[in-house]
């Protein structure tokens, strides 16, 4: 086995043995010649694909002289790279390629539209989380909307989600807010409007039962529009 410091060595012994000259071996393996010269001081170690076509040109395989890369040390990094290497074997890696990339796109395609099909049909029927949760076809277009008040939440939050549901064209009234000590919603009083859709409700907030308000424009839902107790099971 020859060691790295021997590579270089190796590799002049044998382009001198085929009568070539650093530029010619530079132009056979389409690199710079500077590679040729680098590699012939050991002053580098050669890439994968570098070595392969020296192997290659040179008529002798110098995988198995060096310590740089040996067969049952190569790893997915060194295939990746020689698969994209080009200058050998270059139409059956277009090829895999080719063949590989169809796959991948074709899977993302039929994931894609099976995750959307599926957040479309569960998404309903699942209680939703604290504050607005909007769900959007593929055309970007809103199919349905809810909101839940939570105990979690201030003063302050409920202000930003009454602003936010103005720009979804949605109108949010309070009537009766109180809060414990810490701030913490307890009880709410409050009306919700979509122009077309509209009602009111007055709920003590709690972990047991979620509280809010839901408009549903996919029609997959009892009620295109619900307000009060709306999660709770039969009332959806």
């Amino acid at each position: 086995m020859i060691e790295q410091r021997q590579l270089g060595d190796r590799i002049i012994q044998l382009r001198m043995t085929a009568g070539l000259t650093q530029d010619e071996l530079a132009e056979k393996c389409q690199v710079a010649t500077r590679t040729i010269q680098r590699i012939e001081l050991n002053q580098v170690n050669p890439r994968a694909y570098t070595l392969r076509v020296l192997s290659e040109v040179l008529n002798e395989d110098l995988f198995e002289k060096s310590h740089v890369i040996q067969r049952d040390q190569r790893n997915l990094f060194w295939y990746l790279c020689d698969l994209f290497n080009f200058k050998t074997n270059k139409m059956k890696k277009i090829s895999i390629l080719s063949t590989t990339t169809l796959s991948i796109f074709l899977a993302i395609f039929l994931m894609s539209g099976k995750s959307t099909d599926f957040s479309t049909m569960t998404s309903h029927s699942i209680a939703p989380k604290s504050g607005i949760t909007i769900i959007r076809n593929q055309e970007n277009e809103i199919e349905a909307l809810d909101v839940v008040f939570s105990s979690n939440q201030t003063l302050d939050s409920l202000i930003l989600m009454r602003d936010q549901l103005i720009k979804w064209n949605i109108t949010l009234n309070f009537s009766n807010l109180e809060f414990d000590d810490s701030g913490n919603l307890t009880a709410i009083g409050y009306s919700a409007s979509d122009g077309r859709s509209k009602g009111a409700a007055n709920a003590i907030i709690n972990k047991q039962v979620q509280m809010g308000f839901y408009f549903d424009y996919t029609k997959s839902r009892k009620r295109d529009f619900c307000i009060g107790g709306c999660w709770i099971e039969g009332q959806q």
